[in-house]
């Protein structure tokens, strides 16, 4: 399995203390830059991991997981235009996944083909309101649950290549506050080419491989690469002034605009100093956050609104990097992009992909062409399965961390 997302399994405690110094596999998040931007944000980077806010021993979680037999598990069922509803309990590809097989998430790298899982029935996560539903588990989702009525609010926000489309297939959720019918959802992508259009749908969709590029391709925005790390800096700097007074943020279009070596300075220290700052005051720490709505206080997005997760070291960080590149064992990564695609109360939906350095396919879907999109469900609130900590869970990122959601 991946180390970037590594997914809660049902009963998941909070994540590990954050002090790794690389995630289990390479993978590749570089922004899609300018070369003299790359250069710079590049050495930007760092060895320690520390957040304290995601360390707390009390895990949130107020969405529901079920195991196949538990009660409250829900039939699988397909709608029919005349006559009674199917039945599908003997439908054993109900639930598709995807998974790393041998390293590689291509089933054949040639035809571009993914690893896919079909089950009949799988973990299931069901959001508080019972009207969102995705598998839970290890494997990477391609199909979400949904009431008809969170799809079309979630349309109507969308403004990207993706709009979601419900077919037939549904589960039917019984018990105390009633039945409710949450219809499987497929992506829809309308592309443009030279001879017209082509839809594509469901396992047929390709996107953008790297996680920017994808981030934009769902939600009709710009590249994010650079916004997401100008909203680190900023978001640091504003953090470190409502703590001790200083006037940092003040000062980060100066640095941004004095070239190379200023820009690496002023992110360095500010990563020093929010890193000691976790340690010395924490509880100062997660009020700001809360306070600037990052992190773990992150409230719920809206349908198309991008997600980043952003580290960055110290100075002594960033050379240890620097050398763990020129040495070739370098596993870490700078940010990770994900667009939320269906909301409900604090409980959502990301559509998302991430380079995955797949020594055969390389990055030739890294732009378009890639199989892989997956969906995962989040929850915005503090506990282990918020965005943040799911991100920080992955081992990958390193120095300090922060996230927030671009689009508010």
């Amino acid at each position: 399995m991946r180390a970037h997302d590594r997914p809660s399994e049902p009963g998941a405690e909070r994540p590990r203390p954050l002090h790794r110094t690389a995630p289990a596999r390479p993978l590749q998040h570089r922004a899609a830059l300018h070369p003299a931007e790359a250069a710079a944000l590049q050495g930007v980077a760092g060895n320690m991991a520390v957040v304290r806010a995601i360390q707390r021993t009390a895990t949130v979680q107020r969405a529901q997981t079920v195991a196949p037999g538990d009660p409250g598990y829900p039939e699988k069922r397909k709608r029919k235009i005349l006559g009674k509803d199917q039945d599908l309990t003997s439908d054993n590809e109900f639930f598709v996944s995807q998974q790393e097989r041998d390293g590689s998430y291509f089933e054949n790298p040639a035809e571009l083909t993914p690893n896919l899982v079909r089950a009949g029935s799988v973990p299931l996560r069901i959001s508080t309101a019972r009207d969102l539903a995705i598998e839970d588990g290890v494997n990477e989702p391609k199909v979400f649950f949904a009431t008809s009525t969170r799809i079309g609010e979630a349309n109507a926000k969308l403004k990207g290549a993706v709009t979601l489309v419900k077919t037939s297939k549904y589960l039917l959720l019984t018990g105390d506050r009633g039945e409710r019918k949450l219809y499987q959802v497929e992506p829809k992508v309308l592309k443009k080419g030279r001879d017209g259009k082509e839809t594509q749908q469901g396992l047929d969709v390709r996107t953008p491989q790297r996680c920017n590029e994808m981030a934009a391709f769902v939600s009709g925005a710009f590249n994010p690469a650079t916004p997401g790390i100008e909203k680190w800096h900023l978001g640091l700097a504003q953090l470190i002034d409502r703590i001790d007074g200083s006037s940092l943020a003040a000062g980060y279009a100066a640095a941004a605009a004095a070239g190379p070596d200023a820009y690496l300075a002023y992110g360095a220290n500010l990563s020093a100093r929010f890193q000691a700052l976790v340690q010395e005051n924490p509880a100062a720490v997660d009020q700001a956050l809360g306070a600037l709505g990052m992190s773990e206080f992150m409230p719920t997005p809206n349908p198309g609104d991008i997600l980043v997760t952003v580290g960055y070291g110290d100075a002594a960080q960033e050379e240890q990097r620097k050398q763990n590149r020129a040495a070739g064992n370098d596993n870490t990564f700078e940010y990770h992009f994900g667009t939320a695609i269906a909301a409900s109360g604090e409980d959502y939906i990301t559509m998302e992909n991430y380079a995955r350095r797949d020594p055969d396919v390389g990055l030739r879907t890294g732009s378009s062409g890639d199989p892989l999109f997956f969906f995962r469900m989040y929850v915005a609130a503090p506990g282990a399965d918020s965005w943040h900590a799911r991100q920080v869970a992955t081992d990958g990122f390193i120095g300090a961390i922060v996230s927030a959601n671009l689009s508010g």
